[in-house]
């Protein structure tokens, strides 16, 4: 068996979403003072390498323990695209997948994005989707979507289009995916388990890629 980790570091000053409630990780106890290490963690529920839930943005959309927890691993496959900066994910920039999507759960979009990581630049101009392009994802059935943005919608968005018809479908959302240029092709078993919060609208995952078959990544 093979692991990826596709997930980021999480620590204190890590980049988040401009505006958001920083990171801060601190002692509380110490195995030379106290016999045991505890510590302070202050976030934010969608900081890092996280899950979207549907009642991010619907008062009426489901919640982290309300979608079962088969919901947050499935077959999936990375989708390379090379798009403009700046530019939206069209649906013929998915058409050729067409078949993968059919028989998978997530599709992971890799647009190298994750280089940015730590700069200014990783929150400006990163691809998105189009909403032709979500509209046609949800015809297909998907547990949900991944990416190595910040955002599926564009940081001056004010209704945030791409993630309402998502969770209208009940899909899940993880952004912040990174090591995505390390899969290769073919499908591989995505997870991507957050916290059983009641009520969570989002958590932070340790999002991994499982090759059952080592070096051979079909499933």
């Amino acid at each position: 068996m093979k692991i990826i980790d596709l997930s980021y570091p999480f620590e204190s000053g890590m980049p988040v979403f401009p505006g958001s409630l920083g990171v801060s990780i601190d002692e509380l106890s110490n195995v030379e003072e106290h016999g045991y290490h505890v510590k302070k963690i202050v976030f934010n529920s969608h900081t890092g390498t996280h899950i979207d839930a549907p009642f991010h943005m619907k008062a009426d959309g489901k919640t982290l323990n309300d979608l079962a927890v088969g919901h947050f691993i499935g077959k999936a496959f990375v989708l390379p695209l090379n798009i403009p900066n700046g530019a939206r994910i069209e649906v013929e920039d998915l058409i050729a997948y067409e078949a993968n999507l059919e028989a998978a759960d997530f599709v992971i979009f890799y647009t190298g994005w994750q280089k940015y990581w730590g700069t200014e630049r990783y929150t400006t101009d990163f691809p998105c989707l189009s909403t032709e392009a979500v509209k046609w994802l949800t015809t297909f059935s998907l547990k949900g979507i991944g990416l190595d943005t910040i955002s599926v919608d564009p940081m001056d968005a004010t209704f945030y289009a791409v993630h309402h018809t998502l969770f209208d479908h009940s899909m899940v959302i993880v952004e912040n995916l990174t090591n995505l240029d390390k899969l290769g092709l073919g499908f591989f078993l995505f997870s991507a388990f957050p916290l059983n919060i009641t009520g969570g609208d989002g958590c932070p995952v340790r999002a991994v890629a499982i090759f059952p078959q080592g070096n051979d990544n079909s499933l």
